[in-house]
């Protein structure tokens, strides 16, 4: 389908186009895009800045491969739009350590993340 990115080409919806929608489509749904996070499992955060925005995936690796649990980005106001690529850098990098505080022990914790994710399996009841 890269083709379709060339000047002047037609765009036919030919078998190719209908199986590569049908793939995307099933690799969609087979597998989950958004995870929840285990909590016994230490995060990860990706950090990128571009010429205009600041992005972040947070995620966990089960089994070697990097799942997303929540994605952020932020537009850049004016003034930050003009800083130098390593400024810019800078808004996207910092050190920190998340440490989990078990229901009991933590009373501000987000009720949310002790819920129960009932779209887990919504598109293989």
């Amino acid at each position: 389908m890269t083709h379709l990115l060339e000047k002047n080409s037609p765009f036919i919806f030919s078998n190719e186009c209908i199986q590569a929608f049908r793939t995307l489509k099933d690799k969609l749904t087979e597998a989950s895009i958004l995870i929840a996070p285990n909590w016994d499992q230490p995060f990860e955060l990706m950090c990128d800045a571009s010429d205009y925005a600041v992005r972040v995936v947070l995620g966990q690796r089960i089994k070697k491969h990097f799942r997303p649990i929540h994605y952020a980005s932020k537009t850049m106001n004016q003034d930050e739009a003009n800083y130098t690529t390593t400024e810019k850098e800078m808004l996207a990098e910092f050190d920190f350590k998340v440490i989990d505080t078990r229901g009991a022990e933590n009373y501000a914790a987000d009720h949310l993340s002790r819920l129960e994710n009932p779209y887990e399996n919504i598109f293989n009841p």
